[in-house]
């Protein structure tokens, strides 16, 4: 059983530094503070994720899992118009899709027993916080 830690990373335009600074800031901590309480049978303990948010294409979508490293490599877009345009709410909740689709990811890539176990927690704190439409 693994403790695990989210860390979420940005290539962002900087007009939205600002603002994606301050929703990332909120679901991570969120976040973290809900799995320091619980443990996972899953093959990895850092769910890291990058999030591209820019109106070019600079930055391409990766998406890489080594079982044999426990390691991952995450970097996934977001809208950038949907972004800027959005609430503080709606950004948050942009994040938190982002990092849904990472995990879902990660189930294809067979990250361990419990991954669903821990997809379904993560959603379930994404309902209560308001992150899920």
């Amino acid at each position: 059983m693994k403790k695990v830690k989210l860390w979420i990373g940005g290539e962002i335009q900087a007009d939205i530094g600002d603002s994606f600074r301050d929703a990332r800031k909120i679901v991570e901590k969120k976040i973290n503070e809900f799995l320091e309480q619980m443990t996972y049978q899953i093959d990895f303990s850092d769910w890291d994720c990058i999030a591209i948010v820019r109106d070019d294409n600079e930055f391409k979508e990766i998406c890489k899992y080594s079982l044999k490293k426990q390691e991952m490599d995450f970097r996934l877009k977001i809208d950038y118009e949907q972004f800027k345009n959005g609430t503080a709410d709606e950004r948050k909740l942009l994040i938190f899709q982002m990092l849904l689709c990472s995990l879902e990811l990660l189930k294809e890539k067979g990250a361990g027993k419990s991954i669903t176990t821990f997809i379904d927690d993560i959603a379930n704190l994404g309902k209560t916080n308001n992150w899920i439409l």
